[in-house]
């Protein structure tokens, strides 16, 4: 508008941050034709290197083509570099690759079921958010680190429910493509932890804000 100035960052906005730099992805990865392996690797390399969330990890449930999963991750690679080079650009600030990592998927659960850690698992049989919320900002700020499961094709396995502390069915009555779920989860959880209380110390403010400084 003439006349009025906006910026982009702003210290009176809660950092995103705050909640994502906590946050472990564990994407089932996306098998079958080549050619779709790489277009649905690029759609989450990019998800989540533009969330920057704190890792990636590519989990497959069993044996799989070694072939089709190289095509998986070279379409990660493909698009977390796009998503970088435009962060890179368009931040004031220094942006990092997402760590990207290979883990068996049940061996991905057996790691991480300790230190003050928080299992999340996104499926159509869990509780709408609108139930839990409450229950869920408190974990999302409490713990340590957050550990989001995200099926492909098919759901995260039936037998993992048991180990997570949450199933959260994000849109009932609906399926999310395999490229939404990343960007479908970690929005409604930074929804979810926005409208708790602002308890971060300080320092923690100070460290996610010292390089967002207004343009």
């Amino acid at each position: 508008m003439p006349g009025e100035k906006f910026k982009k960052y702003t210290k009176e906005k809660r950092n995103a941050r705050e909640l994502f730099k906590k946050v472990v992805i564990v994407q089932m990865p996306y098998l079958g034709e080549k050619i779709v392996c790489k277009r649905f690797g690029e759609a989450i390399g990019r998800a989540a290197q533009g969330f920057e969330v704190k890792e990636l990890i590519i989990a497959p449930k069993e044996k799989v083509d070694a072939y089709e999963l190289m095509e998986f991750i070279k379409g990660v690679k493909i698009g977390q570099h796009s998503r970088y080079e435009i962060q890179k650009r368009a931040y004031p600030f220094e942006i990092k690759l997402v760590p990207v990592t290979v883990q068996d998927l049940y061996q991905v659960v057996r790691d991480k079921r300790r230190d003050n850690r928080l299992l999340i698992i996104t499926d159509p049989k869990g509780d709408e958010l609108s139930k839990i919320k409450d229950k869920l900002a408190y974990d999302l700020r409490k713990k340590r680190e957050i550990i989001v499961f995200c099926g492909s094709r098919e759901g995260i396995p039936r037998g993992l429910f048991r180990f997570a502390d949450y199933i959260v069915d994000l849109a009932p009555h609906m399926t999310f493509a395999t490229e939404h779920a990343i960007p479908a989860a970690l929005i409604a959880l930074w929804g979810v932890y926005s409208q708790s209380p602002n308890q971060d110390s300080e320092e923690e403010k100070t460290e996610l804000n010292s390089n967002d400084e207004e343009l």
